[in-house]
């Protein structure tokens, strides 16, 4: 059956150069109405998706923010009056302007339940009255010669010998104890000692009858003299206060 071709519409493309009809109107009529179809999806298709992507309600992806940017105080988050500040003397303990430096323990006794022991000066020993005590010794000071990271070169710093001694029934956990040095009229608290200066902490556990002593440094300017050493060994006890003048 010979196949039918249409008349091309007027304007329909460019003429062929044997039949001097438009291209698109040599296609066979049933394909040329498929083409169409086709032709008209594609049309729909692109004029949608660009009224998606240009229209007022379409969404970008969020970009990272420019090289070099400061947040704005609106960006900032805002501090809840209600939440307790961080300690300001460190992390382990928060200085007061008297009295020992308070330790937060989970599951402490309350301070009036505590095994206590008399303040008591260096080179002496804290006695407590379940039997742990607390002794100093081999004091040593010094100037930080290392360099690196967090190393202040030329500082001044104090290793003090601490004792814990165990006359207990029980058995001490060493590894719970917080020392902290406090010097100076405004309580500074001196910053502890590691790599650069040869000093390490209480560790392990101490046996009914036994005895541990660790080396602690501080990094403590070179002219102080009075200062104040505070012993924690856990929520049992009461800090051991050490104080008076360094040797």
């Amino acid at each position: 059956m010979p196949i039918e071709y249409l008349p091309a519409r007027s304007g329909a493309g460019y003429p062929d150069a044997r039949s001097g009809q438009p291209r698109n109107a040599m296609l066979p009529a049933g394909r040329r109405g498929t083409a169409w179809r086709w032709g008209l999806a594609g049309v729909l298709a692109l004029s949608l998706g660009g009224c998606g992507a240009a229209g007022p309600e379409a969404s970008a992806p969020a970009a990272w923010p420019a090289a070099g940017a400061v947040a704005s105080a609106d960006s900032l988050p805002t501090p809840d009056p209600t939440e307790t500040p961080a300690p300001s003397g460190g992390p382990a303990f928060e200085a007061a302007t008297r009295g020992a430096p308070a330790v937060k323990r989970p599951g402490a006794l309350p301070p009036a339940q505590r095994a206590a022991a008399p303040k008591t000066g260096f080179g002496k020993t804290a006695a407590f009255d379940d039997g742990v005590s607390v002794s100093t010794s081999g004091f040593k000071r010094g100037v930080v010669d290392d360099t690196g990271a967090g190393v202040v070169k030329g500082a001044g710093y104090l290793t003090v010998d601490i004792t814990v001694g165990n006359g207990t029934r029980k058995v001490l956990d060493a590894s719970a104890v917080v020392v902290t040095l406090l010097y100076g009229g405004g309580r500074t608290a001196a910053a502890p000692l590691y790599g650069s200066v040869r000093a390490q902490d209480l560790t392990g556990t101490i046996k009914p009858g036994g005895e541990q002593t660790a080396t602690y440094a501080f990094a403590l300017p070179a002219d102080t003299g009075e200062a104040s050493l505070y012993v924690d060994i856990d929520g049992a006890h009461t800090p051991a206060i050490i104080t008076g003048e360094l040797p």
